[in-house]
């Protein structure tokens, strides 16, 4: 809890604005970690759940896909593979 807490404190003074969303360290957490972050004050957080976010994805687990460095040709594949499915 303090490490999320000063981190965020740290990045509000040095960017002078307020941090209103959390990424969880390379997308892992569990249930617990969760009301944490809210009570931490972000309104949203990231996970690595491999799946396309939607009106209903829940704020605090909000799936995204890991994009690496790939050609225009391969990046398409992916792209039709995760949203034509």
């Amino acid at each position: 809890r303090s490490e999320i807490r000063e981190s965020k404190r740290y990045l509000e003074d040095v960017l002078a604005h307020p941090i209103a969303h959390f990424s969880y360290p390379f997308g892992a957490y569990h249930n617990d970690l969760v009301p944490v972050v809210r009570a931490e004050g972000f309104t949203s957080a990231c996970a690595t759940i491999e799946e396309a976010a939607w009106r209903y994805s829940d704020t605090f687990e909000l799936p995204r896909f890991e994009v690496q460095d790939w050609d225009g040709a391969l990046f398409q594949k992916k792209l039709d593979s995760w949203f034509l499915r």
